[in-house]
């Protein structure tokens, strides 16, 4: 008998460890240097850091670091979580149709340099989130890309003619908003009460620079997943008094009239008054380059014209390719619409995983903050990121059916932190308990006492 309190300190101290506030470590300062490079690029930035092989090092870090960790909060039975199957399956599906591609080794390269590796990375975040605090310290991360790519997109970035802010590199105009877009609640998040002060005034102005961002971008998709994230904030985000919540959104109108120019809001009252656009009135614009996409679709619904291809079949399989025997030069376009680009590249299937992911997305969240039925409600920080996360959702479907991002690192790093989410409230749970005592590693397992 005087051997069971101390094998229950033993048996409590891991899992108290892992409820609380877990240390910085290497590995999950590696994979803060992954997400600033892999979501929001920074290596394109400052040449000094593309030069060293940063997004290589870091990677390599994160995958050594992982390999070598014994904590039992980081094994993948205790983190998995069917979102994560979701990325798996349509790894799988573009796997497989690939080699049926309309250009076969185009999908072989973006498999091997760029898909795999983001599923496998998302797993990892989710697998190296040990508790509550390390998922805050993924949202401050991506706060801080944010920050830098913004600022030192409007010091060095280039004006088109039509008055966007523009940058060359990876992302476009319209890709830059999405992201601000999706930072934005993530700012918002640490604006509560509950927030020590300086990173409250942090915050503040974090959300300020992304607000007078996404204006600067003169994004129009980009201002209507503003307008969708602030309406989902106004009506879902129950973590802020009504009070605050109203306050909220009235500084962010003010600040779009002050930072919007006369050129601005003419762009955006284009959205009401679309007959004389260019999206609608060309056969490079927008709803002329979905019907082809969806023409795709229909032509190859079980695997697509293949991942990547979806510029290959635009100047190949397009009803417009015909013209180029005549020397007609056509315009080999991206799909510009998440939906459409997966679907015409992987098939109705892929459509079909990519919704269905998003929904279960949307499941995830208000569970997290709901909490289970007839359960304890959740933690009121756990509540708020979860109602943040889903603003940001809110605000990538709405953006993201502008542009070109369904197999994006950055939309793959939002879905981790939900599996991360919905992990930490599972460590939290009696059921959940067991499993993690189970899941320890070796140098976490009790050992008899005398």
């Amino acid at each position: 008998m005087p051997a069971v309190a101390p094998y229950a300190r033993q048996e409590a101290a891991p899992l108290r460890a892992s409820l609380g506030i877990p240390k910085v470590d290497l590995l999950q300062i590696s994979l803060s240097m992954v997400l600033l490079v892999g979501a929001w690029r920074i290596q394109d930035l400052y040449g000094i850091l593309a030069a060293l092989q940063l997004p290589i090092l870091a990677s390599f870090g994160v995958y050594l670091l992982s390999a070598l960790d014994r904590d039992y909060r980081r094994t993948l039975r205790l983190s998995y979580h069917r979102l994560l199957g979701f990325l798996v399956a349509i790894l799988v599906l573009a796997s497989i149709s690939a080699p049926f591609a309309l250009y076969p080794g185009l999908s072989f390269k973006f498999l091997f340099n760029d898909l795999i590796r983001n599923v496998l990375l998302a797993f990892l975040i989710t697998v190296s989130i040990r508790g509550f605090v390390d998922l805050e310290r993924m949202a401050k991360i991506h706060l801080i890309g944010a920050v830098i790519l913004c600022f030192d997109t409007i010091l060095h970035g280039s004006v088109t003619v039509t008055g966007r802010l523009d940058r060359d590199g990876y992302y476009d105009s319209n890709d830059l908003a999405m992201l601000a877009v999706c930072a934005l609640p993530l700012a918002l998040y640490f604006l509560r009460r509950q927030v020590p002060a300086k990173v409250r005034l942090a915050a503040l102005g974090t959300a300020g620079l992304l607000l007078l961002f996404i204006v600067k971008t003169g994004s129009r998709g980009g201002f209507l997943g503003l307008i969708a994230t602030v309406t989902f904030m106004l009506l879902g985000f129950r973590s802020f008094s009504k009070k605050a919540r109203f306050g909220s959104i009235g500084v962010i109108v003010v600040g779009m009239l002050l930072f919007g120019s006369d050129q601005y809001w003419k762009m955006m009252n284009s959205i009401i008054h679309p007959q004389n656009d260019y999206n609608v009135n060309t056969e490079d614009g927008r709803i002329h380059i979905w019907k082809r996409g969806i023409g795709y679709m229909k032509a190859r619904p079980l695997l697509g014209v293949g991942p990547r291809n979806f510029l290959i079949a635009e100047g190949t399989i397009s009803p417009l390719a015909w013209l180029q025997q005549y020397g007609h030069g056509i315009r080999w376009a991206a799909p510009h619409n998440s939906f459409v680009e997966i679907g015409a590249e992987l098939g109705v299937t892929g459509l079909v995983l990519f919704v269905t992911m998003l929904i279960v997305v949307f499941v995830t969240l208000y569970r997290a903050a709901r909490g289970p039925p007839g359960g304890p409600r959740p933690p009121p920080d756990q509540r708020a990121l979860a109602q943040a996360l889903a603003a940001s959702f809110v605000g990538f479907c709405v953006s993201g059916f502008f542009i070109t991002q369904a197999f994006s690192f950055f939309l793959y790093t939002l879905i981790a932190m939900v599996a991360g989410l919905a992990k930490v409230q599972r460590m939290a749970t009696p059921a959940g308990r067991p499993a993690a005592l189970r899941a320890r590693r070796t140098h976490h397992r009790m050992r008899p006492v005398g």
